[in-house]
């Protein structure tokens, strides 16, 4: 275990530059999508307005909810964690990055939704260190898928920046990257999972 950390590690200094760049791209569209909702642009609003309603009835919103009106904190944390690895960090991230632009596009209207969303949850303290905490420890992780699916495309792209001339040797070794990247987006994920449910829980 302490090896896995150590080459997760490394393969996330080695890609900071990458990594930052995506945080950069969160934190930028995400006060993009405050100042939106602040000054009443409809699509902002109408976004925002969706969003809500979707989480209030759709799935797994609705399982979530229901395990934490029975009182089952530890359904509410998994449903939660796999629904933002599955979903949020692979399919709708780190697969994509197979078409190379696709990470960063991605990680701009996700970081603008949020920030639609997120607007006016902090005028509590505790809403907003809730808020907070679970927008550090979710984007965070994102930030990590999202650098294994640009590895990915970058691999197809220009597999000499792997050092190999083929693309299969270059795709290997990019997703030999992810792997240890994404230690990173599970544990992460998980901390998020238990601030956000645990908070929730918490303050009902």
């Amino acid at each position: 275990m302490k090896q896995l950390f150590i080459k997760a590690f490394n393969t996330a200094k080695k890609h900071k530059r990458l990594i930052l760049a995506f945080a950069f791209l969160y934190v930028v569209s995400l006060v993009a999508g405050m100042i939106a909702v602040k000054y009443g642009v409809s699509f902002a609003t109408n976004l925002r307005d969706e969003t809500v309603k979707s989480v209030q009835s759709d799935e797994p919103f609705r399982t979530i909810f229901s395990y934490l009106e029975a009182g089952n904190l530890a359904g509410a944390i998994g449903v939660t964690f796999l629904f933002n690895f599955i979903v949020g960090a692979f399919f709708s991230t780190t697969l994509w990055g197979l078409l190379f632009f696709m990470p960063a596009l991605i990680t701009i209207s996700r970081g603008f939704l949020v920030g639609a969303v997120y607007f006016g949850l902090f005028g509590s303290i505790s809403i907003g260190v809730l808020a907070i905490g679970t927008l550090v420890l979710e984007l965070g992780a994102y930030c990590f898928s999202a650098a294994a699916g640009t590895l990915l495309g970058w691999s197809l792209v220009r597999p000499q920046a792997f050092g190999v001339k083929r693309r299969r040797e270059a795709f290997g070794l990019a997703v030999g990257e992810m792997f240890y990247l994404y230690v990173f987006v599970v544990v992460l994920l998980l901390l998020g999972a238990v601030w956000e449910m645990g908070g929730i829980y918490l303050s009902r």
